[in-house]
């Protein structure tokens, strides 16, 4: 558009595009045979037993999506790209485990489930606000919405082997669908009962954020130095405590157990002296005991929202400086020696260990589970760079 007398000058590029596509996710190789059998050897002899279990009526996954967007540089210091995403997909293919009363138990079985269908939105604005020989600043920043609905599900819900995520028609996919305690009960002198808990399960959130981004810069000074940052965030993350629940039942939480010297159900704290039952002071233990109580997966599910200064490095560039030997070698051009720190900083509203966890891998229906994983470290690199 900017090479048209009537758009405005100040646009160096402004780029309108716009795709559609199709395309899907086949079925596994064995998917569609009911049953494939190995040959085995045992104390009775050779025979045969499963080694999976098929679908013979599975069908391809078919994808779906549409999208628009610009892209454009103006005033010789900024450049935004912008994209709108509106997608469908349908037969998507699900993994589920049989009853194990059916003996047909070797492996899970795929099958399609409805339709679902999501849409967002992707940003990036660059500013060069500083350019020159010896100083030069690059600012990227990102911004990305993404949501997604499950819209037709044949009259049927989906667990994870947890009873936890879920895939349910009318929530995103993934969905913590699941009991939680609402307060706790009391008898008329005002002892603790125990906890209230939900009249059915409840949608607790994603462990998806529904926006996410990062800003970086690349600060280029005294002509050889060079700076480099990179923070990411997410807003309305979603993290199942499993690790905490687990603690909690082997009584091996600091918290839990000072609530329970508090409303005298354990003399494990000494130091800590029993509330009269009744007071305000005791209620508020008991709410908030109720709400760690173990029975119910949907008191360890929290708010992981996060912001992390991921990568942070400095580096000196020695080319100019050891010029006279490179412009004389055939072999070696350029030499950059720098130190970075990985994982810096890490800000979230997540109790945990790191939000960053899936203790079930990346292919099943569980996701944002932390159970018994180790955080992601930080970590501290020198290196080398040589051109050759």
């Amino acid at each position: 558009m900017d090479k048209y007398d009537f758009f405005p000058k100040f646009f160096s590029l402004f780029k309108i595009r716009a795709a559609y596509g199709e395309s899907g996710q086949l079925p596994g190789t064995d998917d569609a045979i009911p049953l494939l059998w190995q040959a085995y050897n045992g104390g009775a002899g050779i025979g045969g037993v499963l080694s999976s279990i098929g679908n013979a009526g599975i069908e391809p996954e078919r994808i779906k999506e549409f999208e628009v967007g610009f892209d454009s540089e103006f005033l010789n210091m900024f450049a935004l790209e912008f994209t709108y995403y509106n997608g469908s997909a349908k037969n998507s293919i699900i993994y589920k485990t049989n009853p194990p009363s059916s003996g047909l138990t070797a492996s899970t079985v795929p099958f399609n489930i409805g339709a679902m269908k999501n849409h967002g939105f992707e940003t990036l604005l660059q500013i060069n606000p500083i350019k020159g020989r010896d100083y030069n600043l690059d600012v990227n920043i990102i911004w990305n919405y993404q949501t997604n609905e499950v819209t037709d599900m044949d009259g049927q819900e989906i667990p994870d082997g947890f009873d936890v995520n879920y895939i349910k028609e009318g929530m995103k996919k993934h969905e913590f669908y699941t009991y939680k305690t609402v307060g706790a009960r009391f008898d008329e002198s005002g002892k603790y009962l125990g906890p209230q808990v939900s009249d059915g399960r409840v949608d607790l959130g994603n462990p998806i954020p529904d926006h996410t981004g990062s800003i970086s810069f690349n600060f280029r000074f005294l002509k050889n130095f060079n700076l480099y940052a990179l923070a990411e965030w997410g807003l309305n993350n979603k993290v199942y405590n499993l690790t905490r629940q687990f603690a909690i039942q082997f009584r091996n939480d600091t918290e839990y157990e000072i609530l329970r010297a508090k409303l005298g159900l354990s003399s494990s704290h000494d130091e800590v002296s029993p509330l009269e039952v009744g007071s305000p002071e005791y209620k508020a233990a008991a709410e908030q005991y109720a709400k760690l109580n173990t029975a119910y997966d949907g008191n360890f599910i929290e708010d992981a929202d996060y912001f992390t200064i991921r990568e942070v490095s400095l580096s000196y560039d020695f080319t100019e400086l050891f010029g006279q030997y490179l412009q004389t070698s055939s072999y070696l051009q350029r030499v950059v020696v720098g130190f970075s720190v990985r994982n810096l900083l890490k800000l979230t509203k997540y109790s945990g260990a790191d939000y960053e966890l899936n203790f079930d891998g990346g292919r099943s229906l569980s996701r944002g589970s932390d159970f018994l994983t180790l955080q992601n470290p930080r970590t501290y690199t020198f290196w080398v760079q040589l051109g050759l």
